[in-house]
């Protein structure tokens, strides 16, 4: 007489290297500048799936921005607009016989500036390139100011000094 026998095993299967690239339109971008980013899966077995992630410049999460199938020639596109330098990231979660993947990419982002000027009399072009004329001295004297602005606004975080 044999007593009954149960054991367990765990087998490690081997699952191929899956294709996955993530391209982004522009590599450096300006201040909400819409960005085009393409995910291209090569060939699985069974899931068709990637998605889109997007982590903030000082941030430790990502959000999704998209996920879905991809297109008949495998690609998956997404248009997004940073307010800041951002790391993308493309996801497969894998299949039976394919390996999971992920993929990443960086845009950084420029500051928006612009210059607001006033108390001129008189404008001009030279080489392509405006002037403004401003009185010195005497009756017609004006104070002349200019207006910049610097989008997004981190007041107190970063100090120009004079050169």
């Amino acid at each position: 007489m044999h007593e009954a026998v149960t054991t367990a095993r765990t087998v490690s299967i081997l699952r191929a290297p899956v294709t996955l690239t993530l391209k982004e339109s522009l590599g450096t971008a300006g201040y909400h500048q819409p960005v085009t980013l393409t995910a291209r899966l090569g060939a699985t077995y069974a899931n068709r799936d990637v998605s889109i992630y997007a982590q903030p410049y000082g941030t430790t999460t990502r959000r999704l921005i998209k996920s879905g199938r991809v297109s008949a020639s495998g690609n998956l596109s997404v248009r997004y607009a940073p307010a800041t330098d951002t790391t993308f990231s493309a996801v497969f979660a894998g299949d039976a016989r394919y390996a999971p993947k992920t993929v990443t990419t960086h845009v950084g982002v420029r500051a928006a500036v612009s210059q607001a000027d006033r108390g001129w009399y008189s404008s001009a072009s030279y080489g392509g390139e405006p002037y403004r004329a401003f009185h010195q001295g005497g009756s017609l004297n004006a104070t002349a100011t200019a207006t910049v602005t610097v989008t997004p606004n981190k007041k107190g975080g970063v100090r120009c000094l004079p050169t």
